[in-house]
């Protein structure tokens, strides 16, 4: 918590936290005020935890990013009437107070990500993922898939209150190995993983840099993506802020860690459909995080999957 614990404190709050910034963590009431803040590490999270807090705080708030990154926090404050000022990298907030409104929550664009991969790994396959939130700042994850080669189409429903909605249409077909910068990275954090996989399968080199918020998730992300995907056969190396993988190669069923995390969870279940043999994934309860009936939808697609 200690790149988010930097920034509040700077705002004036007070807040004591254990080894490393991690919990138990106390906070105090009291005043804030605003402040004009840099992260280190490109975050989604860490912009919408000081924006948030600049509705509260003395003065106008502004963060300035290195490379964009997710703006669903920005999207929602304007629908609920906060004036939200974006120049370039930079967003900004005065203080205020929320309009309560009704909110339409669109399906999650990295959940879909998912059932995408599925069909891109498994040949004769197509799958359409409905009613999904197309926000250009969280669909990076398909960009990258078509600089791959996937075949990958979206069709927009709704413009939306707040985000505009849509199908993704995802079929079989050759990859190639691509480069990955930090700024693909900060716009598919939540994807890297299946991308590793994806690129286990494709022809060629597939270099990820800029990824080193990736030890800082649920877990340490680059180091179980490559642990778990060697232990299934592919040719993966760490780096300090990423990883190298040469494909394809022929993966084989293998008992596999997911590492206590859900998206090497689903990663790994998306790998065992394409492995030879049996592929046990331990830690697969890890799923219900963030897709709840993961196996149920994988099960529907006839995947063959069984989970305990």
């Amino acid at each position: 918590m200690g790149r988010i614990i930097e920034p509040l404190r700077l705002m004036g709050a007070t807040i004591t936290a254990g080894e490393n910034g991690r919990p138990p963590l106390r906070i105090e009431g009291g005043s804030l005020h605003g402040i004009d803040y840099s992260p280190i590490v490109p975050s989604a999270q860490v912009k919408s935890a000081v924006l948030l807090a600049g509705l509260g705080a003395s003065g106008r708030t502004l963060v300035k990013e290195s490379v964009l990154t997710r703006d669903h926090t920005e999207r929602l404050l304007e629908y609920t009437g906060i004036a939200v000022y974006r120049e370039g990298l930079k967003v900004a907030v005065d203080p205020g107070v929320p309009e309560a409104r009704e909110i339409v929550v669109p399906g999650d664009a990295s959940s879909a990500a998912f059932l995408v991969g599925a069909a891109l790994l498994c040949p004769g396959s197509e799958v359409i993922v409905r009613s999904v939130g197309l926000n250009p700042t969280r669909t990076g994850f398909i960009d990258l898939f078509r600089r791959m080669g996937a075949d990958i189409e979206t069709v927009q429903t709704d413009s939306g209150d707040w985000e505009p909605v849509g199908d993704i249409i995802a079929r079989h077909g050759a990859l190639k190995g691509i480069r990955v910068s930090a700024e693909d990275v900060a716009l598919a954090i939540d994807e890297i993983t299946l991308l590793a996989l994806l690129a286990s399968r494709a022809d060629g080199t597939t270099e990820i840099s800029g990824a080193l918020e990736l030890r800082h998730k649920e877990s340490d992300r680059i180091a179980g993506t490559v642990a778990a995907l060697r232990e299934l056969g592919a040719r993966i190396e760490e780096t300090d802020d990423g990883m190298v993988i040469e494909g394809p190669s022929e993966l084989k069923g293998s008992h596999v860690h997911a590492s206590r995390d859900h998206r090497l969870a689903m990663m790994l279940a998306l790998a065992g459909l394409v492995a030879g043999g049996e592929t046990v994934v331990e830690g697969w309860e890890w799923t219900q995080i963030s897709y709840p009936g993961f196996e149920k939808v994988l099960s529907e697609l006839g995947s063959g999957r069984s989970h305990e």
